[in-house]
């Protein structure tokens, strides 16, 4: 009795063991996709980092100027107009990187996917590289960037209610309250959060997408929410030690910070590989669970082509 208690938990470990695996048997095709995914994202963390950096020092130039200008001067009338467009020239490329960012997080979380489907559901994966995933990726992609705008709105909803609510309790002072609601609102997002990763799972190896892959989500991880929520926690928990490490760490020398953030930046993006390799796993599980076979023996490339493996 007490072992079946524990049965989900021990599922939920055998699912991230197995993704290890897949990271470790797999390295001709999963250690590509991970390297472009670091690469690229890093690229725009940087380039970021840069940009951020000189906007801000030429906005203290221009803030030092506006306060000592003369109200009464036409000067100040045109340092005003300039720190008006240069906030919004600001924040229009700002959008460009979260898109950039989106965007890859989009593709390689996608490829990693399929790249995961293909270790789990066939032994003979010689013949698979980075080519065919991208194949894949580039066929199915639309469907994936679909269900995303719909988890992205559910999320944006749900971050401005818990907002909304803990806003008026945190201005006076950080209270107890505040402390074990913003604990209550992060486990419930965890609990969310299972249903939408499944979504683009379901995006990637399925034809569905937006509320169809959602439902067909919602569908699947009944009777297999403790596991899910399992994955969930850790990869959640782990996200935030690492993100609590960084904010403990701290150097004299700037540069020495700056090379923390970047390693924190790609440590955070290995974690996101890591729980899309998870759920892909766990999704099978959910089929599994509900008796549903995996039959097929290859995965559609554009309805013509496909890359075949031995089945399990």
């Amino acid at each position: 009795m007490e072992l079946l208690q524990f049965q989900p938990l021990l599922a939920a470990v055998a699912i991230a063991k197995e993704a290890a695996m897949i990271f470790r048997r797999n390295r001709r095709f999963m250690i590509p996709v991970a390297s472009f995914g670091i690469l690229l994202y890093s690229i725009l963390v940087v380039t970021n980092f840069l940009y951020l950096r000189h906007y801000l020092a030429s906005l203290m130039e221009k803030l030092t100027v506006f306060l000592v200008t003369s109200p009464m001067s036409a000067e100040y009338a045109n340092l005003l107009i300039g720190l008006q467009q240069d906030i919004s020239f600001f924040f229009s490329v700002e959008w460009i990187f979260v898109v950039g960012y989106s965007v890859t997080a989009l593709l390689f979380s996608t490829g990693t996917m399929y790249g995961a489907a293909i270790s789990h559901l066939g032994k003979d994966t010689e013949r698979v590289d980075i080519r065919d995933l991208a194949k894949l990726t580039a066929a199915s992609w639309k469907r994936p960037l679909v269900t995303s705008l719909y988890t992205s709105i559910f999320g944006i909803g749900y971050a401005s209610l818990v907002t909304a609510i803990l806003l008026p309790l945190a201005l006076p002072r950080a209270t107890f309250t505040t402390t074990v609601l913003s604990l209550v609102a992060s486990l419930l997002y965890a609990y969310l959060s299972i249903i939408w990763t499944v979504g683009l799972v379901v995006s990637a190896l399925e034809s569905r997408s937006g509320i169809e892959a959602l439902g067909e989500a919602e569908r699947l991880v009944k009777g297999m929410r403790i596991q899910g929520y399992a994955l969930s926690l850790f990869i959640t928990v782990t996200s935030m030690v690492i993100f609590q490490l960084w904010r403990l760490v701290s150097f004299k020398q700037p540069w020495w910070n700056e090379l923390i953030v970047f390693i924190v930046v790609n440590l955070m993006w290995l974690v996101r590989m890591f729980g899309v390799t998870c759920y892909t796993l766990y999704y099978y599980d959910c089929k599994s669970f509900h008796g549903e076979e995996v039959s097929d023996n290859e995965l559609m490339i554009n309805g013509d082509d496909s890359i075949h493996y031995t089945p399990v």
